[in-house]
């Protein structure tokens, strides 16, 4: 519903033009690849609860940015916008509550999938691993497909920044089960050795 609904809201509601959009896609795309890497190296060191708590936190962080961003388009000085755009059409983006919002969220989906892509190669045994990884993305693709049916429901009949305040009801209910479940039953020994 997120990605669905976020590049239309913000050119749509807040008024972010088609040329900051591209500059939002290029910056996710640059920052997500180092980030991917580290979280790969950080899940050989800590508990897979631990990290899926602090990249799913930050989902109804960038929901509560865009929700707020028509109120606050800006962060930034006018004078140091204005520069960026002129130096380069929508630049000035980078300063934006949306920017902001965007970058948080799509770098959040690549490490969420790394991360889960890491729990299903570490807790299965490698003949079941394939048959796994089909079923999840079936699933992935599955929720995907109903996903943009919702927010088109909301855009058409409620007010567009009602989408992102379910995203938010839901992803907080996804970080308290996390919190009090987990994601996986972790071997205790397993954490401690990890946490070493």
């Amino acid at each position: 519903m997120y990605k669905f609904g976020s590049y239309i809201y913000i050119y749509e509601v807040v008024g972010i033009e088609i040329s900051g959009i591209i500059i939002m896609t290029l910056v996710t795309i640059f920052v997500s690849v180092p980030l991917m890497l580290g979280a790969g190296r950080s899940s050989d060191r800590y508990s897979l609860k631990k990290m899926a708590l602090v990249v799913y936190s930050v989902v109804p962080v960038s929901a509560v940015l865009l929700v707020i961003s028509p109120i606050i388009p800006f962060w930034a000085p006018t004078s140091i916008i204005n520069g960026a755009e002129s130096l380069v059409v929508g630049l000035g983006v980078i300063f934006s509550t949306p920017f902001l919002a965007i970058i948080m969220k799509s770098v959040n989906d690549s490490l969420w999938i790394l991360l889960l892509l890491i729990i299903i190669q570490k807790n299965l045994p490698r003949r079941d691993t394939s048959k796994i990884l089909g079923v999840f993305w079936f699933i992935v693709w599955m929720c995907a497909s109903i996903g943009p049916l919702v927010g088109g429901f909301v855009f058409q009949y409620l007010y567009q920044g009602d989408l992102f305040i379910v995203v938010i009801m839901l992803n907080l209910l996804i970080l308290g089960w996390i919190a009090k479940q987990g994601l996986i039953k972790e071997n205790e020994q397993a954490e401690t050795v990890n946490n070493e």
